[in-house]
């Protein structure tokens, strides 16, 4: 498409920002079916044609909306072709000198409409949702595992607590085992059970249970006598207050009789 008084596309095409794609192609005639060499420009979606490199002002422009970008048929150069939709427009030509930088110019005009802009953006949006979609799956499998975590943790705290106070041995006593207040005798029947176990406290204060048994057990042992002796002594004495304790309670109850 010829320029005519478009000062506007004039200017854009000569501003200082740099553009999308530049280059020599050759572009065949409208009229004259023949190829010319011709420097082109592309910015965003309108590509401008030069006679030669350098020039300030295009010689024409093509807008990039409403087409297609083919390769031409019945050629043996490297030729691809611009394709309105609309009727009216007519058909560009252009060809390159290798199959790199036609495969190059094909693919840069075929993102230069707006079109595939806005396809672009809704595909950039769709994946944007999608990756949050996925980053809020993410987030809540990661909230689900942590918390799976803790409570099996937890879990394996409380089976520890069972398993250790299931481990613990209760020590068995003897509840006659119980010395008196005044801690210095042993209530009537734990008396006998220190005679037959041995319990050294209070008769030997200074040897072991096993030591006591030994005394008691070795007839030759003039120490382990004694200490019989003494046991054997403060059973009697024992078993005579007892003896007066019962007499005098059935004497009170004669009298009262």
């Amino acid at each position: 498409m010829k320029i005519v008084n478009a000062k506007g596309l004039t200017l854009y095409a000569s501003s200082g920002s740099p553009p999308d794609k530049e280059g020599h192609l050759m572009k065949r005639g409208e009229l004259n079916k023949s190829f010319q060499r011709r420097w082109f420009v592309l910015r965003g979606n309108l590509l401008f044609y030069y006679e030669k490199k350098g020039d300030r002002e295009p010689i024409g422009v093509i807008v990039m909306e409403g087409c297609t970008i083919e390769l031409a048929e019945n050629t043996d150069n490297f030729t691809f072709q611009i394709n309105f939709a609309s009727t009216g427009y007519r058909t560009y030509f252009l060809s390159a000198n290798t199959q790199e930088t036609m495969e190059s110019w094909m693919k840069s005009l075929s993102a230069a409409g707006y079109e595939y802009t806005q396809l672009l953006v809704a595909d950039l949006q769709q994946r944007s949702l999608e990756a949050s979609a996925e980053q809020q799956r993410k987030v809540v499998e990661e909230a689900d595992r942590q918390s799976r975590l803790l409570a099996q943790n937890y879990t394996d705290s409380q089976m520890l607590k069972d398993t250790a106070s299931n481990a613990q041995v209760t020590r068995r006593t003897n509840p006659f085992n119980s010395r008196k207040s005044s801690g210095s005798e042993y209530d009537a029947p734990n008396l006998f059970n220190a005679m037959e176990l041995g319990e050294p406290e209070p008769y030997v204060k200074s040897h072991s249970q096993a030591v006591l048994r030994d005394s008691i057990n070795s007839n030759n042992d003039q120490t382990g006598m004694s200490t019989f002796l003494k046991m054997h002594n403060e059973v009697a004495k024992q078993i005579e207050l007892w003896t007066a304790e019962w007499k005098h309670k059935q004497l009170s109850m004669s009298s009262v009789a």
